[in-house]
């Protein structure tokens, strides 16, 4: 499988997810590997985790994969018509891919024509595995300075608050930072009654992804702020944050993040990931909180969801 890692690192298409690192961290899916040459060179590659649905039936799942041009329409019709034949030999009902490409019509009725079921705008933003609409900050070309004035204007001021304290950043790997971030995720979620990760998960995400970490902010001696990182690639991920509820008016928080995008831009790094959101007004805090990240870009739309329906009366039950 060094092929397929090699692949994936250089690849413009490739995410963590379809890295046969994710197979790690969802240890409860089982995982298949394909991969695809022309002339002699690698040109395509998917990883395909199944799991039993709850209609009692296998469901594949190419998570934010294929990796593959999606021009290149003779390794699409090769890899469909694997997943295919694998999907049957399992007596899996569904074959889902969501790359992350832009939402077009276009490239929508490609997809179409090559036998999938595209769902896309048409669908509410709850109907998706993965969001469908992220907010991605661009970073290629810019300096340090330029990143900033693209924020929203009360952004700035929060992160330029933020520095006129004494945080301290540090970063990494080890036990003291997995249980200081596990902990402090836990204390969050209880405070806002949400559910999250739990230490076991992402205890498997650092030993599956050797340059995935985790970044602290402390004032005054106490760890307050965290994130785990996951560079990979061309872009950094913003994967998971939490906060505790100390100290609220320095901005800590902000002011980690912002470290955190000066961070990757020093790694060379042309994308920050912030993550998903769920709509596009104030009914959605995660909105009203990344949107003044990404003043300039706006918010991505992915294309949505590639199904290869391998049984139609299973799959319209699936999907309600």
């Amino acid at each position: 499988m060094a092929r397929y890692d090699a692949f994936l690192r250089q690849s413009p298409f490739a995410t963590f997810y379809q890295d046969r690192g994710w197979s790690q961290v969802k240890n409860n899916w089982t995982p298949a590997y394909f991969l695809y040459e022309r002339d002699g060179e690698v040109c395509g590659a998917v990883s395909a985790l199944s799991v039993t649905a709850k209609n009692g039936y296998p469901f594949i799942y190419c998570s934010r994969g294929p990796v593959m041009d999606p021009e290149d329409k003779e390794t699409w019709q090769a890899m469909l018509a694997d997943l295919g034949a694998y999907a049957r030999s399992i007596n899996a009902f569904l074959v889902r891919f969501d790359p992350e490409l832009s939402e077009d019509d276009a490239l929508a009725e490609h997809f179409s024509d090559l036998g999938l079921t595209v769902r896309s705008s048409e669908l509410p933003l709850s109907s998706f595995t993965q969001p469908r609409l992220n907010a991605i900050l661009d970073l290629s070309g810019k300096d340090a300075e330029q990143i900033l004035m693209g924020f929203d204007a009360k952004k700035r001021y929060d992160i330029r608050v933020g520095l006129k304290h004494d945080i301290v950043f540090s970063h990494g790997r080890d036990t003291h930072f997995l249980k200081t971030f596990s902990a402090m995720t836990d204390t969050m979620a209880a405070r806002k009654g949400i559910s999250t990760r739990d230490h076991a998960y992402f205890d498997r995400m650092l030993a599956a992804y050797p340059e995935a970490f985790i970044a602290l902010g402390s004032y005054e001696g106490m760890d307050i702020c965290g994130a785990l990182m996951m560079p990979y690639g061309r872009k950094s991920t913003y994967l998971y944050a939490a906060s505790l509820d100390l100290h609220r008016s320095i901005q800590a928080p902000n002011a980690l993040l912002w470290h955190l995008i000066q961070d990757a831009l020093k790694k060379g790094h042309t994308a920050f990931d912030l993550g998903g959101v769920f709509a596009l007004d104030r009914s959605c805090h995660l909105y009203v909180y990344k949107k003044s990240f990404v003043k300039q870009e706006g918010i991505t739309a992915y294309i949505g969801e590639l199904d290869l329906v391998i049984d139609q009366e299973l799959y319209q039950g699936y999907i309600g």
